[in-house]
């Protein structure tokens, strides 16, 4: 499976866009934070967030963010 151990984040991202037939991502950047959107067929997206310098840890607005997605896509 591409999305298992080993597989790198853009990979991952990249096999997710495919699957979903999506178009090419869109970048926005404000500050540390870049998000990428590929909007997808039946109003499904591929969506990836990073923050530069981040790490491993948990942003303070990763909750929200994930919620505001999830609230957008809900199937």
């Amino acid at each position: 499976m591409p999305w298992s151990r080993g597989s790198s984040v853009p990979e991952t991202n990249a096999f997710w866009r495919k699957v979903d037939q999506c178009h090419a991502p869109v970048e926005t950047t404000s500050g540390s934070v870049t998000t990428s959107t590929a909007g997808c067929p039946d109003n499904r997206s591929v969506v990836l967030v990073t923050v530069d310098g981040g790490g491993h840890h948990w942003p303070d607005f990763a909750t929200a963010k994930l919620w505001q997605f999830f609230a957008a896509h809900p199937h």
